[in-house]
């Protein structure tokens, strides 16, 4: 079983994986509302408490920035108070939710520590190693040693699912022949292109105009070593890029449309097949690209689409168990909410 994380973890590793998202219930009609509580030792904020466990205000704020809407609410010219502290308790109620799952897993858990921490090595791994992980958590509030307690949270709620929800579900092959015929037009492979890429990073987050015109410089130099046909281009990836990619040449795989920062794939369109392109700028760096295919979109057809179908309605039917189980939680729980 795969392993996907939640929010802002997901956010910042995107791990190969195929585990649903938790949705949880947002239900406040049992939680009783007072000012923010601040903790001496460390005046950190709380905004809620779970059988006394503790929510934070910086973990509202974070999963609040996952949140489509608000991103949407960042664009609107009329901010509207009341809608920011919807969504910051909409925010909040999914961290209740979550750590009330928490709370009934770790009761369950009968496996041992050894199982979690290799199963966290797994995860590791597949993600590039510590290394690569510690680097992509920087531009986070997340420390390592934070990572690895929440995920370890979030191997015990895939424990408890596996064990305690999963098996209860039945799908039929008419619900898998009805839900394709709604939803074949969604059900397509994306267009998608295979890359490599060099990658020459910026020394820090916020680059100084010494530190970008460097990056330049040395991507264009990069730039000039390469054979036009790009014969050679693997063989300087490994030597020069700062990406996790270059053990493997600079070898992205497959990308789908849409998965990367807007820049790359600005560069990956303006390129024909076998082209390399001159460098592209990121938030990260700058990027020497090299398109070896595009792959159009594609709808797939009852055969191929079935293992996704379900997947999904694996998927609908968990959350719903999910959301029936936090609903039951909730009721027996002690929750305060300390923020309005």
């Amino acid at each position: 079983m795969k392993i996907q994380l939640h929010s802002l973890l997901l956010a910042i590793l995107i791990l190969s994986c195929g585990f649903p998202t938790l949705s949880l219930t947002e239900n406040t009609s049992t939680q009783k509302k007072g000012s923010i509580e601040k903790t001496s030792a460390t005046t950190e904020q709380i905004a809620a408490t779970v059988n006394g466990a503790k929510i934070t205000l910086t973990e509202v704020e974070n999963e609040l920035k996952q949140r489509p809407e608000y991103a949407m609410y960042l664009t609107m010219e009329d901010q509207k108070p009341e809608v920011l502290s919807r969504l910051k308790l909409s925010s909040l109620n999914k961290l209740i939710g979550r750590a009330l799952l928490i709370e009934v897993a770790s009761k369950n858990f009968s496996g041992s520590t050894e199982k979690l921490n290799n199963d966290f090595a797994k995860i590791i791994e597949q993600s590039g190693g510590e290394q690569r992980v510690r680097q992509m958590l920087q531009n986070s509030e997340i420390s390592f040693e934070k990572f690895k307690t929440e995920t370890l949270n979030d191997l015990k709620i895939q424990y408890y699912l596996q064990t305690s929800i999963n098996p209860k579900f039945d799908i039929s092959e008419d619900d898998i022949k009805k839900y394709y015929e709604i939803n074949k037009k969604q059900l397509v492979q994306p267009e998608s292109f295979k890359l490599k890429h060099i990658l020459v990073k910026f020394k820090s987050p916020k680059p100084s105009a010494s530190d970008e015109k460097n990056a330049l410089e040395k991507a264009k130099k990069l730039k000039e070593m390469l054979d036009p046909n790009g014969t050679n281009f693997s063989e300087i990836a490994k030597q020069h890029s700062d990406c996790p990619s270059a053990e493997r040449g600079g070898d992205l795989g497959v990308v789908a449309a849409g998965t990367t920062v807007p820049e790359f794939e600005l560069g990956v369109r303006a390129l024909q097949p076998n082209q390399i392109s001159d460098p592209v700028r990121t938030e990260y760096g700058y990027h020497i690209i090299r398109l070896s295919e595009k792959i159009p979109a594609k709808e797939f057809d009852f055969n191929e689409a079935k293992p996704r179908v379900i997947a999904a309605l694996r998927s609908l039917k968990q959350n719903e168990a999910i959301q029936k189980k936090v609903e039951e939680l909730r009721a027996a729980a002690d929750i305060k909410i300390l923020i309005k």
